[in-house]
């Protein structure tokens, strides 16, 4: 399931920073979601460093040049 132009992404409550990943790659990424593609906020249980590493784990056995990630960090209010 690729993603759509005009794909939303949503982060809800409970207020407070969070973290949004988008990763892209040339083939299909068995990241945290079973390959699925997520646009619906879910708790991983994992500090910013733990989820930096653990995405930099997953990442490593892919070659080179064949991925990009981008981090955006929101506030949510109530």
């Amino acid at each position: 399931d690729v993603p759509n132009r005009g794909s939303t992404v949503v982060a809800t409550a409970p207020a407070g920073e969070e973290t949004l990943v988008f990763v892209a790659t040339r083939g299909r990424f068995q990241g945290f979601f079973e390959g699925a593609t997520v646009t619906r906020p879910d708790d991983l249980g994992l500090s910013r460093e733990e989820l930096s590493l653990a995405l930099k784990d997953k990442l490593a056995s892919l070659p080179k040049g064949s991925f990009a990630t981008s981090e955006v960090r929101v506030w949510v209010v109530d």
